[in-house]
């Protein structure tokens, strides 16, 4: 501690004493239980903000998230289907001749492949 005194030039001992006795901490456990116990039904109490309004949203986020990547799964897998469908359709079609492959491009629809074939088979 300093030597601070209320008064200087005069004894304040039973001043200091009595300031020390109200402003000490209490001696007993009891009181710093009670006071733990007080502080820990306080904070337990206490809404924490957007962050609890954040967890009512955990389950329709979540299912959200599973609808979404189901349908990018088949969205993805009906691309991947038709690139292959017309890669074939292409290994597939006749191949036009020198003056055909000048006067139109190659024909990538199905579509289209059927009409090429009804049209060069009259």
């Amino acid at each position: 501690m300093s030597n601070l005194r209320l008064v200087h030039g005069h004894e304040d001992d039973g001043i200091t004493r009595g300031l020390r006795e109200m402003y000490a901490a209490p001696s007993g456990e009891a009181y710093w239980s009670e006071l733990e116990a007080r502080i820990m039904h306080r904070i337990s109490g206490v809404e924490l903000g957007w962050w609890t309004e954040l967890d009512h949203w955990t389950r329709p986020a979540l299912l959200a998230a599973a609808a979404l990547l189901l349908a990018c799964s088949a969205a993805l897998f009906r691309a991947h289907e038709a690139e292959q469908t017309t890669a074939y359709a292409a290994l597939l079609a006749p191949a036009p001749g020198p003056a055909e492959a000048v006067a139109r491009p190659m024909l990538q629809d199905t579509r289209d492949g059927t009409v090429r074939y009804v049209l060069s088979h009259d």
